[in-house]
């Protein structure tokens, strides 16, 4: 997992180097892609120290993992899900639309935007409005990241979802991990709603429109609404829609398709127990003394000590 030149991060977004944490998320990955009936392209990892619960996959068959990823997990079939899910855009190569190409560059400018607006909430504001300034920054985070990278349509999120699923499956790990992985991103959409309800002047529509991905409807709540054009965030929703939400079905919509599809393929499987970490997470039980578990444990110390100031 070391740095590819190839690959572009938002401004303050920096690789991680971890060997133990490298060597596991290697081993995960080749444990999942040994059960692909097809040929297997060379997958490789990239860890970055973004916040978001987010991976992406990209044309030169990497796979983008962020530190919010590998801090929220909460057991092995989940982390196996997410690492699945992007392998399996490579597996299926998803690049290959002409359209998505052409819509990079304009998505990779939007998703800069995004980041900036992003840093500004995480650092502007009082203590009250913090904790939601937060999440949503976070959450714009990996928008932006999303914009940046190849977005996927519905059909193809759905159809990486099902191959992931299989391979959890016959790698002998349970399915519950992937709903897990999706219930997450579930709440985390819930997050970005109420950010959105409370930037935007609560207008609770034009949160569901944005998240939802429903084009018309969420411009005609700009119109007739009227978000204040002075915030960059509700300025930048109706652009940002355009990009992301055409591509991407809600989390809840993918939990949905991926109970019909365990229901009809493999209802028949036993049920297996997963694999929970242990008390402190993912970095704690493959490497508690790493470079990047000391990292977070200095943030947080240094957390605590910008509280008490």
């Amino acid at each position: 997992m070391r740095a590819d030149p190839t690959i572009e991060l938002p401004p303050g977004v920096n690789i991680l180097v971890d060997e133990k944490v490298e060597e596991h998320l290697a081993k995960n990955l080749q444990q999942l892609l040994a059960h692909w009936p097809g040929d297997v392209p060379d997958i490789t990892l990239v860890l970055n120290d973004g916040s978001a619960y987010h991976a992406s996959a990209v044309p030169t068959g990497q796979i983008v993992l962020q530190l919010g990823v590998l801090k929220n997990v909460e057991s092995f079939d989940e982390l196996s899900f997410v690492l699945a899910h992007e392998a399996a855009h490579i597996l299926k190569d998803h690049f290959r639309s002409v359209e998505k190409r052409e819509e990079l560059d304009s998505a990779m400018v939007l998703g800069l935007q995004l980041v900036a607006t992003g840093d500004s909430l995480a650092h502007d504001g009082s203590a009250s409005e913090v904790t939601q300034k937060a999440a949503l920054a976070t959450q714009l985070g990996a928008v932006a990241n999303d914009l940046m990278g190849f977005g996927w349509d519905r059909g193809q999120e759905i159809e990486a979802d099902g191959i992931a699923y299989e391979l959890l499956l016959d790698a002998g790990l349970s399915g519950d991990g992937a709903m897990d992985s999706i219930d997450r991103l579930i709440s985390e959409e819930d997050k970005v709603e109420k950010a959105l309800e409370e930037r935007c002047g609560g207008k609770p529509s034009i949160a569901r429109d944005f998240l939802g991905g429903l084009t018309k409807s969420f411009s005609d709540a700009i119109a007739k609404k009227e978000a204040v054009p002075a915030d960059p965030l509700c300025s930048g929703v109706k652009r940002t829609l355009a990009s992301f939400t055409k591509s991407h079905p809600k989390a809840s919509d993918r939990r949905k398709a991926l109970e019909a599809h365990n229901d009809l393929h493999f209802s028949d499987r036993a049920v297996v127990l997963q694999q929970v970490f242990e008390e402190g997470g993912y970095l704690a039980q493959i490497s508690p003394n790493g470079s990047i578990s000391r990292t977070e444990r200095a943030r947080l110390v240094l957390a605590a000590l910008e509280r008490m100031m």
